[in-house]
């Protein structure tokens, strides 16, 4: 994912879940609606935590850099 923004990373797992529930892979699985819920947001915490977007500092000769 070239810039995974907060709506990107959303439609992704949603999607996933989504996925293997059409494809019936959670059909013997104890895991409620809710609890699936509860993974998507737990999911996307956890990757938005790791994609946040970086501040550009400036650096000596103007250029800038991630930190």
């Amino acid at each position: 994912m070239e810039e995974p923004t907060e709506e990107k990373i959303d439609e992704i797992v949603a999607s996933i879940v989504n996925d293997r529930l059409q494809d019936n892979q959670l059909d013997e699985s104890p895991l409620t609606i809710q609890e699936l819920k509860i993974v998507h947001q737990t999911i996307c915490k956890s990757l938005k935590g790791i994609f946040h977007s970086r501040i550009k500092y400036p650096t000596e000769g103007g250029k800038t850099h991630a930190n």
